[in-house]
């Protein structure tokens, strides 16, 4: 796999529709080609989001955003139902 190499990344839910083996192997491939860059990884998989990055932006009841550093373990869940 050739991934471009750029400063950035966008992923928007990328592995949706992989099968196991497949988003596995896609993920560990990915995280790789993203290490040391700034980017922006939208999902709702758990394992994508324990993969990739350290922070979480979240949308709070009030519309606004919220930026938190990512607690290592800590589910996309437990993000989404302390806002």
């Amino acid at each position: 796999m050739t991934v471009k190499n750029k400063a950035f990344f966008i992923i928007d839910e990328a592995f949706v529709s992989l099968d196991f083996y497949t988003k596995e192997k896609m993920l560990a491939l990915t995280t790789e080609a993203v290490k040391g860059k700034t980017g922006i990884c939208i999902t709702h998989d758990d394992a994508v989001f324990q993969a990739l990055g350290d922070k979480v932006l979240l949308c709070n009841k009030e519309n606004k955003l919220v930026l938190k550093d990512k607690i290592k373990g800590k589910n996309l869940k437990d993000y989404l139902d302390a806002e």
